[in-house]
């Protein structure tokens, strides 16, 4: 009896631990967020491609538990909204162009990616926050394109604008085309780059309108974009395309 009861479980054992590591392998990517939109755009977004992920909103978060909560993420996306505190990049809004701060927004993203530079993981930030990723690296923005530049091509009452961006061919990009028409909300952009940082497409003004980080190593994925990937249709190879490869990133 000892015997058969041996042979046995030599023959489920193999099935066992084999359904163990198809559980550990199917578990959920977490994600966190810097500001949850009502509407759940990047939720709906990120799920169009990952339909397990989870997320986890840092804004709503103690300032104190933002390391520990990212360490149990496998990727950062920072989203979205209102401009950034000129102060936080030695800047005087002295023409009054700059909308209403969010400085409790502004000190939680800034510090998410104090993190990101300790753990290199994988990030995403959309508009206002490929601007927040260039002042955490040292860069500097425009205040205001309109009175600036004199280009009204990036924002329009009522809705998104619509351009064109052009990628350069000689840098490798998640994008699959080297021109594309792309979405726009914002007034202000990136003036003097951040350490390490390299622009990847610019509009026809000169607006830098993508960015990552040139360092492979420690930082595997950090990239921003100054369009809304979240609100295009989801096949859009400005949209589709990057969101693949930072959830190939966040999932390896």
């Amino acid at each position: 009896m000892l015997r058969w009861r041996t042979y046995l479980w030599m023959l489920v054992l193999p099935f066992f631990l084999f359904s163990c590591n198809e559980q550990k392998q199917e578990a959920p990517s977490r994600y966190a967020i810097s500001w949850f939109y009502p509407n759940n755009d990047y939720q709906h977004w990120v799920r169009t491609q990952d339909s397990s992920a989870q997320f986890i909103e840092l804004y709503s978060q103690s300032y104190e538990d933002l390391d520990s909560i990212l360490s149990t993420c496998n990727g950062l996306i920072l989203t979205g909204g209102s401009d950034i505190a000129p102060d936080r990049f030695g800047a005087l809004d002295s023409l009054a162009v700059c909308g209403k701060p969010n400085l409790r927004r502004d000190s939680v993203e800034l510090k998410a990616l104090e993190y990101v530079k300790r753990s290199g993981m994988p990030t995403l930030g959309v508009c206002r926050v490929m601007q927040m990723i260039n002042v955490s690296f040292g860069g500097d923005l425009i205040l205001d394109i309109p009175s600036t530049v004199g280009s009204h091509q990036h924002m329009q009452k009522g809705g998104d604008a619509h351009h064109v961006v052009y990628v350069t061919p000689s840098v490798r990009t998640p994008f699959g085309l080297d021109s594309a028409e792309t979405n726009s909300n914002h007034h202000q952009a990136i003036a003097t780059l951040g350490s390490g940082l390299q622009p990847v497409a610019w509009t026809s003004d000169s607006i830098i309108e993508a960015i990552h980080h040139t360092e492979a190593t420690a930082f595997p994925f950090l990239w921003g974009v100054q369009w809304h990937p979240e609100r295009m249709d989801s096949d859009a190879p400005m949209s589709n395309d990057i969101l693949s490869s930072f959830i190939k990133a966040a999932q390896k």
